[in-house]
């Protein structure tokens, strides 16, 4: 009878090893944010978002989406559409209202 078990359970955890190791890993790992003040108007600022990874092919689709709380604005930006863009560009305005230290 402990035969049957020790079989048992050893055929079972070499399904589960076996089938873990087939399981595709996908990694996105995204570099810290980069934030740039415009020259132009002091209450608009440029963060950039770059990423690299693996597991992924240049072509596959990719959605860059960034929050920020109010009164901070996000406006809209063209995205990047594949994984091969590997950063997107966001624009804020931050009002006039807001003091640096709350940035």
């Amino acid at each position: 009878m402990k035969f049957a078990h020790i079989t048992i359970l050893s055929l079972l955890l070499l399904a589960v090893y076996t089938a873990a190791k087939r399981l595709p890993t996908h990694e996105v790992l995204p570099t810290p944010l980069l934030i740039h003040q415009d020259k132009d108007n002091p209450n608009k600022y440029i963060v950039e978002n770059v990423w690299y990874g693996n597991g992924f092919e240049d072509d596959d689709d990719v959605t860059a989406v960034l929050k920020c709380d109010d009164p901070v604005k996000v406006n809209a930006t063209d995205q990047p559409k594949i994984f091969n863009d590997r950063r997107a560009f966001f624009e804020l305005t931050v009002p006039d209202s807001v003091k640096n230290s709350e940035l």
